[in-house]
C-alpha cells in the first residue's frame, strides 16, 4: 500500500495497520462494536431516578458489617452511560433474540426506575473503605419498557432480580448489565411467534 491509498482500506484494517504501526492504542479496535444497520431496536433509553439517591445499604468484610450506602450512581453514571449500557446489553443478547427485537415495527424505550440492593463487598479494601469492584448479594432493578410511538400501549414495569454468591461477585455497573440483558432478553421471548 502506497501513502495515498489509506482512504480505500476498510475502516477495520486501517485501524489494524495504524496498531502494528504504533500509532493506534490497542483497546482501539476493541472499539468497533457497531451493529448492522436496524439491529437496535430500542430508541430511548433514560434512568428515571436521581443518581445520588442511596438504593440501600453497602456492607464489607468477611461477616459483611455495615460500611455505607449503595447509590445509584454506583451503578450508572448518568443518562448517556445507561444509553450506552443497553446498547451494550443489546450486542450481547444471541443472534436469535436480536433479530426478533430488531423485527418489532416500532423502536423501544428503556427506562430505569428503581433499585433496590443489599450488597456486600468481602474485602474491606485500602484504608477499610470496602472494595467497591466486587460485590455480592441482591438487587432488584425496575424498568419500563414501551414502544416510542404515539397512542401506542402504556409501557410495561419490569422487576429484574439477581442474587450473586460471593464467587460470582461483581462490579455494580456489571450487576446492572446483567438485568439488562435479562430484560432484553425476556422482551424478546415475548416478541416470539405464537
Amino acid at each position: 500500500m502506497r501513502f495515498g491509498e489509506c482512504e480505500t482500506v476498510p475502516l477495520k484494517r486501517k485501524a489494524l495497520l495504524l496498531l502494528v504501526c504504533g500509532l493506534l492504542p490497542h483497546s482501539a479496535l476493541a472499539l468497533d462494536r457497531t451493529a448492522p444497520e436496524g439491529l437496535n431496536p430500542v430508541s430511548a433509553s433514560a434512568v428515571d431516578i436521581p443518581i445520588a439517591s442511596t438504593v440501600g445499604p453497602l456492607r464489607a468484610g468477611k461477616l459483611c458489617l455495615p460500611n455505607g450506602k449503595v447509590r445509584v450512581r454506583d451503578f450508572v453514571s448518568g443518562q448517556s452511560a445507561f444509553g450506552v449500557m443497553v446498547t451494550e446489553a443489546m450486542d450481547d443478547l444471541d443472534s436469535d433474540r436480536r433479530t426478533r427485537l430488531s423485527a418489532l415495527k416500532t423502536p423501544l424505550s428503556v427506562h430505569l426506575v428503581g433499585i433496590k440492593a443489599k450488597l456486600c463487598a468481602r474485602d474491606w479494601g485500602a484504608f477499610g473503605f470496602g472494595d467497591r469492584r466486587a460485590l455480592a448479594g441482591e438487587a432488584a432493578f425496575t424498568f419500563e419498557l414501551g414502544v416510542t410511538r404515539q397512542g401506542a400501549a402504556p409501557a410495561t414495569r419490569h422487576e429484574i432480580p439477581l442474587k450473586l454468591k460471593g464467587a460470582d461477585a461483581l462490579p455494580p455497573p456489571d450487576i446492572l448489565h446483567l438485568a439488562l440483558v435479562q430484560l432484553l432478553s425476556e422482551a424478546a421471548d415475548d416478541a416470539r411467534p405464537q
